[in-house]
């Protein structure tokens, strides 16, 4: 049985990528709502855990617009309601670029390296 959610879900990745901003600016959406960012020297990657599957076809797609690379896929140990959950690891460097080109990760005004918690408004062409 196929839920809105997952039609929807469905119905989103079909949707032409038009320019680097969009892909950027999906990806950023994508992190920001079931990423997990692992960070330590060199070694920066991104996890997203999701029960959709097909989400790896759509971020390879993106990454490969932004970066002409692909990202990695395995089973989940964990379960969510009895379905397989699946993890999405985009490594370093691309992981670093990413966050970093995406605002995701900011220096603050003392210099230090931080999360950026909203979405930058280089993102966002408009309201």
């Amino acid at each position: 049985m196929s839920t809105y959610s997952l039609e929807l879900k469905k119905e989103l990745i079909e949707v032409d990528i038009i320019s680097s901003l969009e892909a950027m600016s999906e990806l950023c959406g994508i992190v920001k709502s079931c990423g997990e960012i692992s960070l330590s020297y060199k070694k920066e990657k991104i996890i997203l855990l999701t029960e959709f599957k097909e989400l790896h076809k759509r971020v390879n797609d993106l990454l490969y617009i932004l970066y002409g690379t692909s990202c990695s896929i395995s089973l989940s140990d964990e379960q969510a309601y009895s379905r397989n959950r699946y993890e999405i690891t985009i490594s370093y460097p691309f992981s670093k670029d990413f966050l970093e080109d995406s605002q995701i990760l900011i220096q603050n005004e003392d210099g230090l390296t931080i999360i950026n918690r909203g979405i930058s408004n280089k993102l966002v062409n408009n309201e």
